[in-house]
């Protein structure tokens, strides 16, 4: 999640790219994403439930 000066943001990687492999295990880049705006009152509502899965 990030925030910059007005409500949180969640950014969602929606699509990948192989670059290569790194001792056998495939290393990907991000290739698309999008920022999805979050209302403060839901993020504030899933903080709090987070707090407790722990």
């Amino acid at each position: 999640f990030v925030k910059f000066l007005g409500p949180y943001y969640m950014l969602v990687i929606t699509k990948r790219k192989q670059i290569g492999a790194i001792c056998g295990h495939t290393v990907y880049a991000i290739a698309k994403s999008e920022m999805i705006a979050l209302p403060h009152s839901t993020v504030e509502s899933n903080m709090t439930y987070s707090k407790y899965e722990n």
